[in-house]
C-alpha cells in the first residue's frame, strides 16, 4: 500500500527487528549514495532514448503500413509479435543473441566483417546500457505501430486528397495534416511510454541485474537489490517514494507541454 510505503521511507526496518523512525535520513542517503546518483542517471538516459526513438519507428511503420501496399496484415501480425510475447521471453533471448560466445549477433557481424572478434556486449560497460535499450525499443515499436496506425486510420482521406490538390508535398501533408490531428495519441503514447521506461525492470534485472559495475542499474533494480538483498526496506520505500513523486512530475511536465499547442 502507498501509504505504508511512504511511512517505511520515514523509518528503518530489516524486517527482522522493529521499525524505527528516522525521519529524512533515507532521502538524505540517496543524496549521498553514489550507486543511486547512478541508478537515476541511468534511468533518465535510459527514458530519454527509448521514449522517442520507439515513437519515431513506430510512427514511420504505421504510415508504411497505413499504405496500400500486398500483405499489410501479415507484416502488422509480425511487428505486433514482440509486443504479446512476455518481457521473461523476450529478454532471456536477446541474452542468447548477445552471448559472446554462443550469441547470433556476433557471429553474424563478424561473418559481415564489421567486426574482427566478439563484443561482449552485456558484460562490457561502454555497451551493455545501450544493448538493454535496444531490447526495449525492439520490443516496443510493434505497440506503437498499432496505437498510430488506428490514429492514423481516424485522419479523413478527403484532407489528404484537398492538400493534394492544392500542390501540397508529402512532408507538408505529414506536418501540417498528420502530426496535428495525431497529438492526442502522440500525448498518450509519449506519456505511457515515459512512465514504463522510467519504472523499468524486468528486462534490464535479466539481462544484467544491473552490472556490469552498476552500468545499467536504473532505480527499480537499485530498489529492488535494497529491499530483497540487502533487507533495507526503508531505504528502499523512500527510493519507491522518489521514484513515484519523479514519474508523476515528469508526466504533469509532458501534459503541460504538449498542451501549449505546439503542434495546432
Amino acid at each position: 500500500p502507498l501509504f505504508f510505503t511512504l511511512y517505511l521511507s520515514f523509518c528503518e526496518w530489516n524486517v527482522l527487528g522493529d521499525i524505527s523512525f528516522i525521519g529524512i535520513k533515507n532521502y538524505l542517503k540517496m543524496l549521498s549514495d553514489p550507486v543511486f546518483v547512478i541508478a537515476l542517471k541511468n534511468t533518465l538516459i535510459y527514458t530519454s532514448v527509448t521514449v522517442p526513438v520507439q515513437i519515431i519507428f513506430g510512427l514511420f511503420i504505421a504510415i508504411m503500413l497505413n499504405q496500400k501496399i500486398r500483405g499489410k496484415a501479415t507484416f502488422r501480425t509480425i511487428y505486433y509479435l514482440p509486443v504479446i510475447t512476455s518481457w521473461t521471453v523476450v529478454s532471456l533471448i536477446w541474452k542468447w543473441i548477445y552471448d559472446p560466445v554462443y550469441g547470433i549477433l556476433n557471429f553474424v557481424l563478424i561473418k559481415m566483417g564489421v567486426i574482427q572478434e566478439s563484443i561482449r556486449w552485456l558484460q562490457d560497460p561502454t555497451t551493455a546500457l545501450f544493448a538493454v535499450m535496444i531490447v526495449t525499443i525492439w520490443k516496443g515499436i510493434g505497440w506503437n505501430m498499432v496505437i498510430f496506425l488506428a490514429g492514423l486510420q481516424t485522419i479523413p482521406l478527403d484532407l489528404y486528397d484537398a492538400a493534394l490538390v492544392d500542390g501540397a508535398s508529402k512532408i507538408q501533408r505529414f506536418r501540417y495534416i498528420t502530426i496535428p490531428l495525431l497529438k492526442p495519441v502522440i500525448i498518450t503514447v509519449t506519456i505511457l511510454l515515459t512512465i514504463g521506461a522510467l519504472n523499468a525492470f524486468v528486462q534490464i534485472y535479466i539481462l544484467t541485474a544491473g552490472g556490469p559495475l552498476h552500468a545499467t542499474e536504473v532505480v527499480n533494480t537499485y530498489l529492488y537489490k535494497n529491499a530483497f538483498g540487502y533487507l533495507n526496506f526503508g531505504y528502499s520505500s523512500a527510493m519507491a517514494v522518489f521514484l513515484l513523486a519523479m514519474t508523476l512530475s515528469i508526466t504533469v511536465l509532458q501534459r503541460k507541454f504538449f498542451g501549449s499547442g505546439k503542434y495546432e
